[in-house]
């Protein structure tokens, strides 16, 4: 790790600032390819990251795990953050190695502020990982109504099939969460009405 990481990790942002204003490299990476803005992400330091972005540090760089900076803010359920983050050209769509959006992320942290901003930013809704459970499934498996009735506002496929043949409404039978699978059986019936 180089000082701009030490400093980041320990949250020095006068640190941060004056190495990076005697031009030292912003996006040198450690043994895990993580940027000093993603230690800074990491370690819950807003004021050395926002001194980064600022300063034009990669905001799009993949670790080893294939996270983002935009991974680490939802991570952490800073949206001020994510919104600087999108605001200065981060991708909203990467995919990391556990094949999770910053979207479908969010929704397994249950952070229904960052899953409604990341929609009003055009993530995909109907966004999906490699066993092809959708972001609506994920949200029922993770018991919040409200995520769920977030991505119903947005047509998402509510009979999309994973990889194993389960549906959003068979996950909200399998996990008991009864709530959830009458909003969706109440979503289908408007569906059929409308059809």
């Amino acid at each position: 790790r180089t000082a701009l990481h030490w400093a980041c990790v320990n949250g020095h942002a006068e640190v941060v600032t004056f190495l990076v204003d005697r031009k030292c490299q912003l996006d040198v990476l450690d043994g895990e390819n993580r940027t000093p803005l993603m230690k800074a992400l990491q370690c819950q330091r807003e004021d050395c990251a926002n001194i980064l972005v600022d300063s034009g540090a990669g905001l799009n760089i993949v670790d080893v795990y294939g996270n983002t900076a935009l991974h680490y803010a939802v991570y952490n359920k800073n949206l001020s953050v994510v919104a600087k983050l999108l605001s200065h050209g981060a991708v909203v769509e990467t995919q990391n190695k556990a094949s999770l959006t910053p979207l479908l992320l969010a929704i397994t942290k249950r952070s229904e502020q960052i899953v409604e901003f990341l929609l009003t930013k055009n993530a995909n809704a109907n966004a999906v990982n490699r066993f092809k459970c959708t972001a609506l499934m994920l949200a029922v498996c993770h018991g919040s109504s409200e995520i769920v009735g977030m991505l119903l506002l947005r047509n998402v496929d509510v009979f999309a099939e994973d990889t194993c043949g389960m549906t959003a409404v068979r996950y909200a039978i399998a996990c008991g969460f009864d709530h959830i699978h009458q909003q969706l059986l109440e979503y289908i019936r408007k569906l059929s009405k409308n059809a």
